[in-house]
């Protein structure tokens, strides 16, 4: 039964290019016909190192839409030649499609540090972190209130990119505590972002949050130029 289904399986990654060839020789058998010309093609479509059958396997099932089988030949030949950009680049899109978007971010940063300035891997990655961003602060809305967000550090492959996601979800939606909290975490994470500081220390003085916007310009030793700018706007 075993070796039924083996050769099922092989005869469907493989007839394509088989029937193609006997095709070409003049021949017109049927799938079953030709794979008993190639008895060991079943046994070969699950060795590891067989990058052939890999091939044929990762193409036939995601023809047919099955993503996860399709991801699963697609990993030994990640592993056997892991600087390839095609093969990252379908990784991606597989774990896209799996809505394991956490996974296709981590393809995509291989990706670029490979290939830094490539722009299908930059445009997907960007597409990651919205859709990412977008699932995080919908379960973070969900949960009654509780506030999650340092526990997405570690679900989040790339957080302080996911991060500026989230804050630009959140400006859309106005609301400005959840903002608040995730410009701190970045501000945390990147104490040089001027923008992400002087945001952040706006929004404080607008809340009227003295204690916080102090340890704040604290941590930035002292009151800079621009919350001189804002403060003088205000007395004025």
């Amino acid at each position: 039964m075993r070796i039924m289904f083996l050769t099922a399986i092989a005869v469907l990654a493989a007839g394509p290019v088989l029937a193609a060839k006997e095709k070409d020789e003049g021949g017109e058998r049927t799938p079953y016909q030709i794979v008993e010309s190639a008895p060991g093609a079943a046994w070969r479509a699950v060795d590891p190192e067989n990058t052939d059958a890999h091939e044929h396997l990762y193409a036939y099932y995601y023809g047919i839409g099955y993503w996860p089988q399709s991801y699963s030949h697609l990993e030994p030949l990640i592993r056997i030649t892991p600087n390839d950009i095609s093969l990252l680049e379908r990784a991606a899109d597989l774990n896209m499609k799996m809505d394991r978007i956490d996974r296709a971010l981590q393809y995509y940063e291989y990706g670029l540090a490979v290939d830094p300035v490539n722009g299908k891997l930059i445009t997907g990655k960007e597409r990651a972190q919205k859709k990412l961003a977008a699932d995080l602060l919908s379960l973070v809305e969900n949960d009654g209130g509780k506030k999650l967000w340092q526990d997405l550090v570690r679900v989040a492959p790339d957080c302080a990119g996911v991060y500026r996601e989230i804050a630009i979800l959140l400006r859309e939606k106005g609301k400005v505590d959840e903002l608040i909290e995730v410009l701190t975490l970045l501000n945390k994470q990147d104490p040089d972002d001027q923008l992400i500081y002087e945001e952040l220390a706006a929004l404080l003085e607008q809340q009227g949050m003295s204690d916080q916007l102090s340890a704040l310009r604290e941590g930035r030793g002292g009151i800079s130029d621009a919350d001189k700018n804002s403060s003088n706007k205000i007395k004025e």
